[in-house]
Parts: C-alpha cells; structure tokens; sequence
C-alpha cells in the first residue's frame, strides 16, 4: 500500500463534497472516493476537515452529514490570500505569481483591478 502525501486525503474528500453538493454522510463520502478506505478513516478526516472550520457539520439520524463551508473557487482564494499574508515580503510574492501568469489571465486580472478601482 502506498503512502499518501500529506493532505491528499483531505483534499479527495473536499473534492467528493464540492463535486456532490449538498450534505453527505461519512459512508457517503466514502462511496464516492475513489480509493478503498476504511469508514474511520473517513470520519477521522472529516473530523479534521471541520476542526479547521472547512465543512458544516449537522445531524443526520444517528450519524452527522457534512458540506463545503465554500466553494472550491471561494477556497482558491481563500488559499492564495492565505499564501500571501505567510509570505516575508507580499509584494515581491505578488509580483512573481503575477509573472506566472498567462496574457490571458493578466488581461483578465487587469480588467477584475480597473472595476473595482
């Protein structure tokens, strides 16, 4: 069995609730996943998941079913910004992401700055 990278299970099972909508439960989310795990393993992670704040969590009969608290979009942005608060110097991290970015996403970029300016 190969071992996986740190956070890749978590990011299988925000992947399931993002794509499915809606509140699952944990045999749910593990039905959907793609990988053959163990129904602990699947609350402990969702356990995890709403311990950070990432998912809802509410009763349903004598389990709890689970949602996204955002949208993956909404997560991007929330990662990226996250990213560039923990950076040593934001500008500079700024201007490389910047750098990386394709003529049609630095358009776009340009255009979402003028709106709101």
């Amino acid at each position: 069995m190969t071992r996986r990278q740190r956070g890749e299970l978590e990011r299988a099972v925000l992947e399931v609730l993002w794509d499915h909508g809606g509140w699952l439960t944990p045999a749910e989310v593990r039905d959907l996943l793609e990988a053959d795990l163990a129904y602990t393993t699947v609350v402990t992670v969702l356990r995890r998941l709403f311990d950070k704040k990432l998912i809802a969590r509410e009763v349903d009969g004598r389990a709890h079913a689970y949602r996204p608290h955002s949208t993956r979009d909404e997560y991007a942005a929330e990662a990226m910004a996250q990213v560039l608060a923990d950076a040593r110097d934001p500008v500079t991290a700024l201007n490389h992401f910047v750098d990386t970015l394709g003529d049609d996403d630095r358009r776009q970029l340009t255009r979402l700055l003028r709106r709101r300016s």
